[in-house]
């Protein structure tokens, strides 16, 4: 998905439940955004994590762009 930064509150939830169900069935995703808030970023690894099973590990904020951030495990 793309430009993730751009959706509204709706959206974002959406887009949360979304990828928590399909990392649920063994799905991976590529998200990518230029101007992603950290909170936003949290949420949706979060998202992802729980939906295969894990505990939400903390995601290091780091401001500067351009930025990847991978989950593969428990650690992002």
């Amino acid at each position: 998905m793309d430009e993730v930064h751009a959706c509204d509150d709706y959206m974002a939830r959406l887009l949360e439940e979304v990828l928590h169900a399909h990392a649920q069935q063994g799905g991976s995703a590529i998200l990518l955004t230029a101007t992603l808030p950290h909170a936003m970023k949290r949420r949706l690894v979060a998202a992802y994590q729980r939906g295969r099973g894990l505990d939400a590990e903390p995601v290091d904020e780091q401001p500067a762009f351009p930025l990847a951030t991978h989950c593969s495990g428990s650690e992002p």
